[in-house]
Parts: C-alpha cells; sequence; structure tokens
C-alpha cells in the first residue's frame, strides 16, 4: 500500500516537472495572443483619415499654410494624406541663414490609415534658443502667440514643435491661453505636464496652421508682431498666478522703498556687471525721487515671475542683455537704459523694446572709470592669439 502511494506521489510530482517546461512556453503564447488582439483591436477604432488639403498665403519665408486633416503619430511624425506633395514652409522666426524648411511627410491616399480625429487647430512651430530668455520670448513665443491670435485659436487649440535652433531640451515656459498638449517629436524635450510626444495612433486634426510668416520684431524679419499681440500677451502674463516668495521675488533687494519713481537696477556677472553698482545706488537714493531697488534674473524668474516682478517700474537699468526682454511686461509709458557691455554691443533691444512702446537709451562710458580689470578674459582673449598673460597685477 505504501509502495503504490509513493509511486502516485512520484507520478504527480513527474507531471509537475514535465508542464513546468511548458509554462514560459504557454505565457509567452498568451501573451502574443493577447497583444494581436489588441493591436488589431486598436487599429480597427477610429473613422479612416481622410484625404489633406492645404492653401497657403505668402511667399518665400513668410509663406503660411493652413492644412486640413493634418496628422501625426509616433512612427511617421508629421504627416499629410495626399497624392500631391505638400509645400515646404519656413517654421523659424529669426535671420535667413537659421531659416528652419518643414514639410510634413507625405502618405498616399489609396492606403487606409485609421485615426483618432481631433476637431481642433494645431499650430506647427519652431523655437530659436529656448534656454535664452529673450530669443525664447521674442523670436519663439510670440510670433507663435501672435500667429494663435490672428487665427483665432481657441483655448483646446493644440501645437507641435518640429524643430528648436540650439536645442539643450531645457524646461520650456510655453505660456499659451490654451488648456491642451504641447506635441513635441523628442523625448528629451517632454519636461513639463504641457509637453508630450505624439501617440502611436495618429492623431488627425481638422486644422492646422504650419509657420507664422517669419515674424517678429527685429529687422530681419519679413513681417512684424502687432503691438496689440503684445499688448494681450501682457496682459495674460500678468493674470496668471504667482508663487508666493518665488526665487525671483526674493532676490529683490529694496534700498529706498518709497518714491515718486520706482526704479530696478538689473546686475549681471562678469563682463556684463555695473563695476560701480554701489555708488549708483547711492546716488539714485540720494538725488531722485524714486524708490530703488536691486533685482537678480538668475533666480527663477520664469515668464510670470518676471513680469510680477518688474510690472510696476518706471525705469529698468541693465547691461545690455538677455535681461532687458523684460521690459515688454513694465508699465507702458516705462523707460530702458542699457549700460553696453565691455565687450559686445548692438541694437537688438532696441527694435524690440521700440516694438512693445518702451523708450531705450544706450549709456557708453568710455572713461577708464568704467572700465574694470578682468584677468581670466584678458588671458582667453590673449591665448587665442598666441600670447600667453602672465601678469596679474595691474
Amino acid at each position: 500500500m505504501l509502495a503504490k502511494f509513493f509511486s502516485l506521489i512520484y507520478l504527480v510530482v513527474d507531471e509537475m516537472l514535465h508542464l513546468k517546461k511548458y509554462i514560459t512556453y504557454i505565457a509567452l503564447t498568451i501573451i502574443s495572443i493577447w497583444t494581436l488582439s489588441y493591436y488589431v483591436w486598436y487599429h480597427s477604432t477610429g473613422a479612416t483619415a481622410l484625404e489633406s488639403t492645404w492653401t497657403c498665403t505668402g511667399q518665400g519665408r513668410s509663406k503660411i499654410c493652413e492644412f486640413t486633416n493634418f496628422c501625426v503619430d509616433s512612427h511617421r511624425g508629421p504627416f499629410v494624406i495626399s497624392d500631391k506633395e505638400p509645400p515646404q514652409i519656413n517654421v523659424m522666426n529669426t535671420e535667413e541663414k537659421d531659416d528652419l524648411w518643414f514639410q510634413p511627410r507625405r502618405i498616399s491616399s489609396h492606403r487606409k490609415i485609421r485615426a483618432d480625429h481631433i476637431n481642433e487647430t494645431l499650430f506647427v512651430y519652431a523655437l530659436y534658443s529656448p534656454f535664452h530668455f529673450s530669443h525664447a520670448l521674442y523670436n519663439g513665443l510670440m510670433p507663435l502667440y501672435s500667429i494663435m491670435q490672428e487665427k483665432n485659436a481657441s483655448s483646446a487649440s493644440w501645437s507641435l514643435r518640429v524643430g528648436t535652433f540650439d536645442n539643450r531640451h531645457t524646461e520650456i515656459d510655453l505660456l499659451l491661453p490654451t488648456t491642451s498638449k504641447d506635441i513635441v517629436l523628442e523625448k528629451a524635450d517632454v519636461l513639463t505636464l504641457k509637453q508630450t510626444l505624439p501617440s502611436y495612433k495618429p492623431m488627425c486634426f481638422s486644422r492646422a496652421v504650419v509657420g507664422a510668416g517669419n515674424r517678429c520684431s527685429l529687422w530681419y524679419c519679413d513681417s512684424q508682431i502687432p503691438s496689440r499681440h503684445y499688448a494681450s500677451f501682457k496682459s495674460f502674463a500678468l493674470s496668471q498666478p504667482v508663487i508666493p516668495d518665488n526665487p525671483c521675488a526674493s532676490s529683490i533687494t529694496t534700498y529706498k522703498p518709497d518714491g515718486q519713481y520706482k526704479i530696478g537696477i538689473l546686475n549681471r556677472k562678469r563682463t556684463r556687471h555695473i563695476t560701480n553698482l554701489p555708488q549708483l545706488i547711492q546716488r539714485l537714493s540720494d538725488e531722485v525721487d524714486a524708490a530703488v531697488i536691486t533685482i537678480d534674473f538668475e533666480k527663477g524668474c520664469d515668464i510670470v515671475n518676471t513680469a510680477h516682478v518688474v510690472k510696476d517700474l518706471d525705469v529698468l537699468i541693465a547691461p545690455f542683455g538677455n535681461g532687458q526682454g523684460a521690459g515688454l511686461f513694465m508699465k507702458d509709458d516705462a523707460v530702458v537704459i542699457s549700460i553696453t557691455a565691455r565687450h559686445y554691443s548692438e541694437q537688438w533691444f532696441k527694435y524690440v523694446m521700440t516694438a512693445v512702446g518702451r523708450r531705450i537709451f544706450d549709456f557708453n562710458c568710455f572713461s577708464p572709470n568704467c572700465q574694470e580689470y578682468d584677468h581670466e578674459l584678458a588671458e582667453s582673449v590673449l591665448q587665442k592669439v598666441g600670447v600667453q598673460l602672465k601678469c596679474r597685477n595691474f
């Protein structure tokens, strides 16, 4: 009896061990069947994508095209369904050498593609140096905001970034009056809740606006941004809530709290800092009926925080460069005083400040009192011409 019992145990264990060898294969078969079923179901849902059409206005760099049934997915990227070749459109808003010509991929209309249809407008754009506050604002965001205003974008409109000049995968403060997603084509650019990658299944938009007509407020653009669009964007930015005690606001140092006017001094580093800042603060405090503050834009100053920091300023004194772009958010009759950098200057900010209605004055100091010895800068410049700097004391 006992022998029969052990024999039965042996048979059961042997059967289980025999079955165990096939468990992996059985599991893989089940997963494969499920995946195939899901794939078939997934691609059988949605409607057949319709043929795309388009019309364009403008010529050359300033061309803007509107598409119907403009699609995008993770496999093909942006594409249209047509037997005709779609146009090439410049989507960059900067000087000609940096133009970015975009052409959606063409899929033959004979192919039946099922897609999710979105009855909204998609705005297709590019960014220029988004890590740089003023370039991101005046060469990227404002042209996009302007074309969205012109084409009557709704709060449910989408956006699609198809290119970035000098992309450092920066967290983008894409401040737009929309609640929908901003589609990007690189995973490294999904850095906020606003950005998303294209879905595996095609998304086809009933309308797409491609390009902004090479518009900006600089001498190299073919089209201009209307002043009303700047005013609208300023109001929109200031309507956004600001986090109390944010790093940007916390960087403010008040030297004189009261006065008829309010003067803000933006100081920067290295070759773009004000060498006699203490004396400047003292003279303004003593001789001008104005409140005096200093600001450090290096600390958490996104668009909204920057707008709230400078909105009450009558005068902004700043070394030439990036921070002067904040003039857009100052009072409408405000003044920007630009202190020319010791090694570089241009008229870039004169154009954009004039466009937004701010007066801007350049301050050039040729006195030796305005010069400051910078050993590292001198050393790097001389090394380029084969000269070694040895003396550190002048």
